[in-house]
């Protein structure tokens, strides 16, 4: 069974070591979180105290991560998105970030965002077939050099 369940500092920590290259980690968590990481200021480099993070399972597996960020009444923000070198091209990416939409839903948002690098191909082709379009960046969102800001509907099911 795949959920999501909130994450643990602990949990955050092991995510961290799918993070090899300080390439990946940017392409993961933008310019804000340096490589290699630092366990010590990683609560404030991933805005631990000012997002929702979430752990994806796969059975007993840790195989995923990402969170969500409020961004004012309607919009939630995804970030950080993240599966395990040995759970990817498994679908458990679309699962993630389903459930993410999910709990953006719950919280009473209409809209869900996020920030892509323009080369993770992968990616793109994912949000796009999630619903996610490239949209002009809100004078609000710090802009992220080399990345397309995302925007998708979240409709009442």
């Amino acid at each position: 069974m795949k959920k999501i369940t909130p994450a643990s500092l602990s949990e955050i920590q092991q995510v961290t070591s799918w993070v090899t290259s300080e390439e990946d980690c940017r392409l993961w968590a933008g310019p804000k979180l340096a490589f290699p990481i630092n366990f010590k200021t990683l609560p404030v480099e991933m805005d631990i105290e000012d997002s929702d993070s979430y752990a994806l399972y796969d059975g007993d597996d840790l195989a995923g991560f990402g969170q969500l960020k409020r961004k004012g009444k309607e919009r939630v923000h995804l970030a950080r998105i993240i599966i395990s070198p040995e759970h990817r091209k498994k679908g458990l990416g679309r699962i993630l970030v389903g459930q993410l939409l999910e709990k953006g839903r719950q919280k009473g948002c209409i809209r869900a965002s996020l920030n892509v690098y323009k080369g993770n191909r992968a990616a793109h082709w994912l949000y796009a077939s999630l619903g996610f379009e490239i949209l002009e960046r809100p004078n609000s969102d710090q802009a992220l050099n080399g990345s397309h800001y995302m925007e998708c509907r979240l409709i009442s099911k």
